[in-house]
């Protein structure tokens, strides 16, 4: 999630024009050819499932899947992603998108990224990662960031044995180990400005993050960071920029971004060359934040965190081409 600011509020953070190649927009035909295709592909692998739209949250930043059902992380009813006022929530919905929880877990203060690691859940909350039993909510733990300055801790990833947490305040990533809990600064050489969404790359040990732009404009990148390397570097994916959020490999050479700035929600990435495409969602989503998958990267559930609204839609991927 991420923060950008207007009229004395303070929004959250939180994946180029019409479809792009490289740094070259394509033209109306072309976007609406690639649409027609990608429309075709869902059809013939037996994905033309209806979206669906589910209501009645509160400010949702995260969708988290656990191979059962979703959680859904709530800032809270006012989009206030810093303060500490006790009104954020997490969610359990349904595989099909039905709310089954409405509370499951309360009394947090503007929760944002999310991973479950076996049968403990960890939940960026402002300056802390706090830790719960996945199955009936209970708070364990918590990891303390308050002493480095920490107000916007934003997502999670995991790797085996750590979890890569992002500071977008700071332009900090850190890793916790999680056997002691304990955690330490990731000693990064680039561009780390407003840093939001992460995702790791087990095969490829590479640890991919999104920038959601610096006070409040566009220009957030797309970066990996190849983590065997003995130097950790910033090094950029694509020329695509944007308000930048969620982010996730969905197949061996692409990767999904999701982007608060124009009339697109998402943007794929051909990690072979560089391209990217932009692509529409059944409708139009106001602060599209940190998705998530089921079916195997075929279905797409994602946040509008503006309007109070999680959508489920099919995409086409490599996973089901």
């Amino acid at each position: 999630m991420r923060y950008l600011i207007g009229s004395a509020l303070l929004i959250l953070f939180f994946a180029c024009d019409n479809t792009i190649k490289g740094t070259v927009a394509s033209p109306p035909e072309e976007i609406a050819k690639k649409k027609t295709e990608r429309e075709k592909l869902i059809k013939a692998k037996g994905l033309d499932i209806k979206p669906i739209k589910t209501t009645g949250f509160a400010s949702p930043e995260c969708i988290h899947w656990n191979g059962q059902f979703f959680f859904v992380s709530n800032v809270g009813k006012e989009l206030k992603p810093i303060e500490e006022d006790n009104d954020g929530y997490i969610n359990t919905v349904s595989f099909k998108g039905k709310i089954e929880k409405e509370k499951f877990i309360t009394g947090l203060n503007a929760p944002k990224g999310m991973f479950q690691v076996n049968d403990l859940l960890y939940v960026a909350d402002i300056d802390k990662v706090r830790v719960f039993e996945a199955e009936v909510g209970q708070a364990i733990d918590l990891i303390d960031f308050s002493k480095e300055n920490a107000s916007f801790l934003n997502d999670i990833t995991f790797a085996p044995g750590k979890l890569y947490v992002s500071a977008t305040n700071l332009g900090q990533i850190f890793e916790i180990d999680l056997k002691t809990n304990k955690y330490k600064k990731l000693e990064v050489e680039g561009d780390l400005t407003s840093v939001n969404g992460l995702h790791f790359d087990y095969r490829a040990q590479q640890l991919y993050f999104v920038g959601f732009g610096k006070d409040g404009q566009p220009d957030g990148g797309i970066y990996r960071i190849n983590m065997k390397a003995p130097k950790l570097k910033a090094i950029k994916v694509c020329d695509h920029k944007g308000m930048l959020d969620g982010v996730g490999k969905i197949s061996k050479h692409e990767l999904l971004v999701s982007d608060w700035n124009g009339e697109f929600p998402l943007i794929k990435i051909n990690l072979q060359d560089g391209s990217f495409e932009k692509i529409e969602a059944p409708e139009k989503i106001n602060g599209p934040a940190d998705f998530s998958f089921t079916q195997r990267g075929s279905m797409l559930w994602i946040p509008a965190m503006m309007d109070g609204n999680i959508h489920g839609f099919p995409i086409a991927t490599k996973f089901n081409k």
